[in-house]
């Protein structure tokens, strides 16, 4: 499992000017518990609803006991720096201002000695958020970012990030992991989600072609004794729901039709029943708290409540998203849990993909919100290695360009990592011992079907694989790349050692 640190964010009893207590709770090591007292600043709430007016227009959230400030005056500051867009600019000021005002002081060290621990172990640093007080619910902490010369927490390589809370029912999973997916994906009222044809489509073309081993079911618009008689004889270990939602104060409400409703607290009883690990909603506000008489209701949303009740883990959303964007998101993520990538690992590679796609500058990426359970390690599926072995597979070999140019012969498979033996305890056949060489890094493997055969590297490392097949250069994270006669490799970055790959012994 990889290291985990904790934090949670929690406003001080009898304070009314915004003074908030920030606390470690879980860490690798005993010097990485501490605790200190911070204060929002006027200052932040400024950069904060300049950037609602950009990125989330239609809301405007304010933090009890803060004094707001006239917004007017950021535009002008930006304009004229290095013809940056000002949409740039807001969203690399308030995420770097996120992270000063949270990695301040002991707080900051203690990221600092879990990062050095988790590098040491060559893992991945798992950090969660335990926001406790509602007004901060709606802040889009997965920008945080240290400088604007570095990623975001959501999107680093070195990081996996998401929400959780403490107020939590006790985890209750399958005796053992499942390694076959089975997903229920729910379609709602039609009228509230037009492409819902097209996704059902797409999700299910995902699965089925990443892993064979994963059956879906879909209802569409059905009554609720539908659903729970879905969910009560299905055995999934995933529920999607894809339609229109709105916030409330009992969870949320999901509308199956245009008669028929389910709140959160009524849909989180026949989930946990049921032993679902996953609920992926793609729905707007699914992350998002109600509000009453102007103040934030806690723990109202629906990722919140689901959570609460005990389910393992939530993946809502914080605000509209569009279509394009939601089947953007879909598309990305069911392949990497596909592939046997934790959930949290895949809601990374997924945002990836949406900052990719639609720009930073743009609020695509910053909408997913995963909420996971404490005590849950993000495991949906046993990965299953598919390869397809040809007892008749042609040889092949990798040479390396530089020392000795030791050459590997491939009769069907060979595995490539940093150490001879890798975490998972298979033995590497390559080893090159470059920092950025992952444990288990990558699979060469021949493949075959009544169209041909071919050698396909399959990427599992952290940093992703660098394949040179058409003179250029390209950065592949968890996918599988053809290789062509020639192919030049890279393990983990661009200045690393060449790697040939040739169908004949060079």
């Amino acid at each position: 499992m990889n290291p985990s640190l904790t934090i949670v964010i929690s406003r001080l009893n009898g304070t009314e000017n915004g003074t908030f207590a920030v606390w470690v709770i879980d860490s690798p090591l005993p010097e990485g518990f501490t605790h200190q007292q911070i204060v929002w600043l006027r200052e932040l709430t400024r950069i904060w609803l300049a950037w609602q007016e950009v990125f989330s227009p239609e809301q405007q959230y304010t933090i009890t006991g803060v004094a707001n400030s006239c917004n007017s005056t950021i535009e002008t500051e930006f304009v004229g720096n290095n013809n940056i867009p000002y949409s740039t600019k807001l969203m690399q000021s308030l995420g770097v201002s996120l992270w000063q005002w949270l990695w301040s002081g002991d707080i900051r060290r203690s990221l600092e000695q879990t990062q050095s621990f988790a590098l040491g172990r060559q893992s991945t640093l798992r950090v969660r958020l335990d926001i406790r007080d509602p007004d901060l619910i709606p802040v889009p902490w997965e920008i945080m970012l240290p400088s604007t010369s570095k990623p975001a927490i959501s999107v680093n390589q070195q990081v996996v990030f998401s929400r959780t809370t403490t107020d939590v029912g006790l985890l209750k999973l399958k005796d053992t992991t499942p390694e076959k997916l089975k997903i229920l994906l729910v379609l709602g009222e039609k009228e509230a989600f037009l492409l819902q044809e097209d996704e059902a489509k797409t999700l299910k073309d995902i699965f089925l072609s990443a892993s064979s081993n994963t059956e879906i079911d879909i209802l569409r618009q059905p009554t609720r004794v539908e659903l729970i008689k879905a969910l009560d004889n299905g055995d999934y270990n995933l529920f999607f729901y894809g339609g229109h939602g709105e916030k409330t104060a009992e969870g949320g409400l999901l509308f199956l039709r245009s008669d028929q409703t389910i709140n959160g607290i009524e849909l989180a009883q026949v989930l946990v029943r049921n032993q679902v690990t996953l609920t992926v909603f793609n729905a707007c506000w699914s992350a998002q708290p109600e509000k009453e008489a102007g103040v934030m209701i806690e723990r109202s949303s629906l990722a919140e409540v689901l959570l609460h009740y005990g389910i393992p883990a939530v993946l809502g959303m914080r605000d509209i998203i569009t279509n394009g964007e939601a089947l953007t998101f879909i598309e990305a993520f069911s392949k990497a849990i596909a592939s046997g990538l934790t959930i949290d690992e895949g809601v990374r590679v997924a945002r990836q993909q949406l900052l990719t796609t639609y720009k930073y500058n743009q609020p695509a990426w910053t909408l997913p919100i995963l909420y996971m359970h404490p005590n849950f390690d993000g495991i949906l599926i046993t990965p299953l290695i598919e390869t397809t072995l040809l007892p008749s597979a042609p040889p092949a070999y990798l040479r390396l360009t530089t020392g000795d140019g030791t050459i590997w012969k491939i009769q069907g498979l060979i595995r490539i990592g940093r150490h001879p033996i890798a975490r998972g305890g298979d033995r590497n056949d390559v080893v090159i011992t470059e920092p950025w060489v992952s444990s288990e890094h990558a699979m060469i493997t021949h493949r075959g079907d009544e169209n041909g055969s071919s050698y396909v590297l399959k990427d599992i490392s952290r940093y992703g694989t660098y394949v040179n097949n058409h003179g250029e250069w390209e950065l592949f994270h968890h996918q599988d790349i053809p290789l062509q006669n020639g192919a030049k490799i890279r393990l983990g970055a661009i200045n690393g050692q060449i790697i040939e790959f040739f169908l004949e012994k060079p």
